[in-house]
Parts: structure tokens; sequence; C-alpha cells
């Protein structure tokens, strides 16, 4: 679907400069108007806008009536502003958008691209709220929600240690301290155990807090720490601040965790992240599957073809995985031309049509090497009951995998 961002600018120079960057670096659709008037007419006829960058003062709304107007219509809006006042901070924030901007900034433009680029990356992203007061929590989840953020809540620390192992997309909690039964302390301590701050960042708030609450919060393993009541500006700096940090270990770690041929995770991303999906499923009663898939006769193509041949058939054999099974599904390169595929919440009966279609697929591929075309087929074995461990699943569907080759190839064994 075609990407649509809002632009409304009457200066001339920055419009155009802002218009070129969104299409250039993001590709994005741009509609760029600079009035409210011009605005107004435009979106009778326009839809789908994705986002709206508005600037404050404009030649016929000199007080945000701009923002009034996007906002009305649900458009998720970035202000931008040539002067900053406690007065346009204010009128800004109460009007509920995303964020505000300085257009005398020299980094304005690569600030605006990249909060375009969060914004569409925040409706995959988790934050948890725990608080045992309704009325916090409530308040929380309206000001991420302007901000397209997947809200999770508890109202304690105990449900909130059940909800972070159901939702492996949760990469920010936001705790208060005095809560019955686990208090944000304790909570921050338990996380800590299981969760990283390479994996998940921690922001601890408190009514009555002070530098002694701060430093003890830091101590178990808080990233950060504000009181309330707080500011939204700087609630949103400090989030989006704490998320970059995760991003960044996210994209070292991914690095180290990711097979460069073929793109997939590898098998050490395997056993991180599948021993997890294991636990989860446990817990929920979900379906898990394993299967080992092993490519029939590899050894052949390189040997007769060569590894630059071998190589190609690999990287267009894990593109057809990919196009088959689902984002929420572990793909891994196992080793060699062996694969690992774990299917989260899968059940068996549509695993096993789903694992002959793939075996099919990959059948009827025809390669070429200058003259020469063949073909490739592959060896899978399922396991489709949850057994004590991940590993155990993966030896049993390593089993089913060799006996399909010992039956003759080209099938699926469970």
């Amino acid at each position: 679907m075609d990407t649509k961002i809002l632009i409304v600018e009457d200066s001339l120079f920055f419009g155009k400069l802002l218009k070129h960057n969104i299409e250039s670096r993001l590709g994005y659709t741009v509609y760029w108007y600079k009035t409210l008037a011009e605005t107004e007419e435009a979106l009778e006829k326009i839809s789908d806008i994705s986002i709206a960058l508005l600037d404050f003062h404009l030649p016929d709304a000199k007080d945000g009536e701009i923002i009034d107007l996007c906002t009305s219509r649900d458009l998720p809006s970035i202000v931008m502003t040539g002067r900053f006042s406690s007065s346009v901070q204010e009128a800004t924030w109460s009007r509920k958008v995303i964020d505000y901007v300085l257009k005398e900034d020299g980094n304005c433009i690569n600030y605006l691209i990249d909060m375009i680029q969060r914004f569409f990356k925040n409706k995959d992203l988790g934050i948890l709220v725990v608080d045992d007061s309704v009325v916090a929590r409530k308040h929380l989840k309206q000001l991420l929600d302007i901000h397209h953020f997947k809200v999770y809540q508890a109202k304690d620390g105990i449900e909130a240690l059940e909800v972070l192992e159901s939702h492996l997309d949760i990469k920010l909690v936001l705790t208060d301290y005095n809560m019955p039964r686990c208090d944000g302390f304790e909570l921050t301590r338990k996380i800590r155990q299981n969760y990283p701050t390479d994996r998940l960042a921690i922001i601890g708030i408190s009514a009555g807090g002070n530098h002694a609450m701060m430093i003890k919060f830091i101590k178990y393993g808080a990233n950060d720490f504000f009181t309330k009541p707080f500011i939204s500006d700087l609630l949103f700096c400090r989030i989006y601040q704490n998320l970059r940090l995760v991003d960044s270990f996210e994209h070292i770690k991914e690095e180290a965790l990711i097979d460069h041929l073929t793109g997939l995770h590898n098998r050490r991303y395997l056993f991180e992240t599948g021993d997890l999906l294991f636990k989860s499923a446990n817990r929920t009663g979900q379906f898990l599957i394993v299967a080992m898939i092993d490519l029939d006769n590899f050894k052949k193509v390189n040997d007769s073809l060569g590894h630059d041949t071998g190589d190609m058939v690999l990287k267009k054999v894990s593109e057809i995985m990919k196009n088959r099974m689902r984002r929420s599904d572990l793909l891994c390169r196992y080793g060699g031309e062996e694969f690992c595929i774990v299917g989260n919440n899968m059940n068996p009966r549509d695993a096993i049509i789903l694992f002959e279609a793939l075996r099919n697929e990959i059948s009827q591929l025809v390669y070429s090497k200058g003259k020469k075309q063949f073909n490739v087929t592959a060896s899978i074995g399922l396991c489709l009951e949850k057994k004590s461990s991940l590993s155990e699943m993966i030896t049993l569907s390593d089993k089913k995998m060799y006996e399909a080759k010992q039956q003759g190839k080209n099938r699926v064994n469970m």
C-alpha cells in the first residue's frame, strides 16, 4: 500500500527540502500544502494519510489551528515551529501530537525522518505499563496510543511477569514503585533475571520519587527513572532514548545472529529465541512444532557445478521458506544445507499440509548453470508434539528427516 505523508508548510525552501528528503530517502508519497484553507480542501479528497507534518504558524492559522484540523480527523501529527516558547509547547502537547520540532535546528530534517521511521515501527513494538492505579494506566495508555505503540497493562509486578512471558514484542516496561504483591523494585529485579538490558528497557516511575528511590531503581536494573506528575515531552524523550539504546543493542546482536549468505537467523539464534518460544508455548498451552529440512544430494551440486551455484540454491530455497512461513515462525540455517523451522502456535494438521507444499515447491524449482538445468529436492522431518525441551524436539525432527532420506528422499516424515 502506498504510504502517504502530509506536509503543511508555508516556507518554500523548507517545504521543498522536506518533501525531497522524504521522497528520496523513504520513498513515500508526499502531499504538500501551504495554508490551512488548501489543506482543508485537500483532505476532502485525499484518504489514508499516514502521518502529518504541520507548521504551527501559517498565514491563515497563526495559533496552531492546523493541528486541530488534522487531529480532528485522527491524523497522527508532528508539529514544526520556528520559535520555541512555553506557550507554544503547552499549546502543542495539549493537542495530543506525536512530537514537535524546532525548524531552526540544523538537524531538523534528519530528526523528522527518524520520527517518521520510528512511528511506523511502533505498531510492532510493545510497551508494558505496570501500575495498580487504573487511572494512571489509562493516562499512560492514552499517551502511548498517540504514538501507535502496542500497549499492554498490568496492575502489579506478578501480573506484569505473566504478560512479559506471553508477549515477546515488549521492548520497554514503565513501572510504578508502590504496588501490592510485588512492587517496582522487586519487579525490576525479577525482570533482569531473564531480560538483560540489551533486550528490554525499564523505566521506574513514582509520585514520591527522590534521589534515593532513583538510585535504588537503577541499582536493581532500571535504565531510567522519573517522578509523577510528568511532562509528556519529557516522558517521550526518555522513552525514545531508551528504545534507541535497545535498538542499537539489537542491531549489534542481529549482526552476530544472522547467516549472511541466506539472510536467515543462525543456529545460535535458534536456541536463544526458540527456548523463549518453547517456554511461552508451555505456559499458554499453544501448539509448537519443529521441522528439520535438508537438501538432498547437495554435495553433488557443489562438487559438479561449483560453490557459487550451491550458494545460489541455498539463497533461493531460503527465499521460498521466507515466503511460505509466517512472521511469527522462527527460520534458521542450522548448518551447511540444513535448515530448522520452529512453527509458533502452528496446528499440527496445518503443519503437515504446509511442509508438504514447501517440499513440493522446492522440488519444482528449476536452476540454470550455463547450459545445464537441474532441480534440488529436500527431505523434511517434523516433530508435531511438544517434548520436554526444544533440544529434544530438534533431535526428534532431525531423526525423522534422516528417516525420510533413507525412505527415498524428497519427502516429509513425521
